[in-house]
């Protein structure tokens, strides 16, 4: 955990700066990667320009990413399609394909089921999820975000900053608990986007005593990055089938470095 307890201090340090002010972002997300998600932000979904312009910037407002100018092909505008030119993060068009990718497959297991979001950052990828969920007309049950203390600070903070892509949506952000309690209903849907794999194995064993093999979580979905070092064989130790016995593994490679392959795995 030496890269969030390192993050974490450093939060710890700027905890009583306005938001308006604070330093939080970095890039993960190269440019060539920002590419390929809005060309398959596109291609898979058919997803208007207007609507990413939008979402990047508000999300964009606050913690003074690095933003950039792409161009790609807008199958929606005009007749036949046009080439379009935006300004955005890198980690915002990220988070607009994942939460795509997750709305999809949210729906097909029930719409209204509570969900939880292990690792939010700075809740980014929920508000994608806020935003996209009223665009593509899907409601969403309670949402709960859990992460260290520190995190969960500017988590509270970032999203008070953004009521309207929140509105309408029931939230609680909630501290790690090493019992694995969170007063949550079975039969919950599961997000972790990087950080399953990125935190340490006492944490990874941690949730999954207490959220997987409790019986809390019946379906999910993780981003699973082997850059960490956590293999994609080991899913199973983690997702027993017995308990999850429909767990599909789908290699993305244009989301990771090229000797570190990323997985999309859902359950």
């Amino acid at each position: 955990m030496t890269v969030y307890a390192s993050y974490s201090d450093y939060l710890c340090k700027i905890k009583e700066t306005g938001i308006e002010d604070m330093v939080f972002k970095s890039e993960r997300v190269s440019n060539d990667e920002a590419k390929k998600y809005l060309e398959l932000i596109s291609s898979e979904y058919g997803l208007s320009y207007i609507h990413i312009v939008d979402f990047a910037r508000m999300n964009d407002r606050y913690g003074r990413p690095k933003t950039n100018t792409f161009t790609y092909f807008d199958k929606n505008k005009g007749v036949g399609g046009s080439w379009v030119v935006i300004s955005a993060s890198p980690t915002s068009l990220s988070y607009i394909y994942h939460a795509l990718v997750i709305l999809d497959q949210y729906r097909g297991v029930g719409e209204g089921t509570g969900i939880i979001e292990v690792g939010c950052g700075y809740g980014g990828l929920f508000l994608a999820i806020c935003y996209f969920s009223k665009i593509l007309g899907i409601r969403l049950g309670e949402y709960t975000m859990i992460d260290l203390p520190d995190v969960v600070d500017l988590i509270r903070k970032y999203l008070l900053a953004h009521p309207l892509l929140t509105f309408g949506v029931s939230y609680r952000v909630l501290e790690m608990c090493p019992t694995g309690y969170y007063g949550v209903d079975g039969g919950q849907f599961f997000i972790s986007n990087d950080c399953f794999t990125e935190m340490g194995e006492e944490y990874r064993k941690q949730y999954a005593a207490g959220l997987f093999e409790s019986g809390i979580v019946k379906h999910g979905f993780i981003n699973w990055q082997t850059v960490f070092g956590v293999s994609i064989d080991s899913v199973g130790h983690y997702l027993d089938e017995c308990v999850f016995p429909d767990v599909v593994v789908e290699e993305r490679p244009q989301m990771s470095c090229a000797n570190f392959p990323n997985y999309f795995v859902r359950f």
